[in-house]
């Protein structure tokens, strides 16, 4: 199992088709050995190139392969900067933020996804996600306003109260 892991990243070092080093690199990871040594093959495979959906999904595995709950979110965050449609990005970002981590983690990944981009209704929507997700009554107004600032279902008035239009 050992040498089929090293002769696995080796044949995708030596060259080939773009095609042919990201699934050697997906060999050695498959092939078994640490969750780390996993990671590691499935990031190589992504980063050796190809069409961004592919990066994605690399990035993705790597995540789903295991490690630490802040590796997943990285990895998730990761495969959503690699690019794609919006509507993905924000997939993403959300799985970053139900990986876990610490409540304030948590609503940072779900904002992210708002700004992303995508109609208004889902920027209101992640944005409310995650004042639900915790923290203080102050943070959870602060996301609230947020979340009508990006887009149009009410207006701030002048004592700050939400006024629907």
């Amino acid at each position: 199992m050992r040498n089929k892991r090293e002769y696995a990243p080796r044949a995708a070092e030596d060259g080939g088709s773009v095609r042919h080093k990201r699934e050697y690199a997906l060999g050695a990871a498959v092939a078994g050995g640490s969750v780390r040594n996993k990671r590691e093959y499935a990031l190589g495979a992504a980063e050796v190139g190809g069409s961004v959906r592919n990066k994605r999904e690399y990035a993705l595995g790597a995540a789903v392969a295991g490690g630490s709950v802040r590796h997943k979110r990285e990895y998730a965050l990761g495969a959503a900067e690699v690019g794609g449609s919006v509507r993905n990005k924000r997939e993403y970002a959300l799985g970053a933020a139900v990986a876990g981590g610490s409540v304030r983690n948590k609503r940072e990944y779900a904002l992210r996804a708002a700004v992303a981009g995508g109609s208004v209704r889902n920027k209101r929507e992640y944005a409310l996600g995650a004042a639900e997700d915790g923290g203080s009554v102050r943070k959870k107004r602060e996301y609230a306003l947020r979340a009508a600032v990006a887009g149009g279902m009410c207006e701030i008035s002048a004592n700050t109260r939400l006024e629907r239009r």
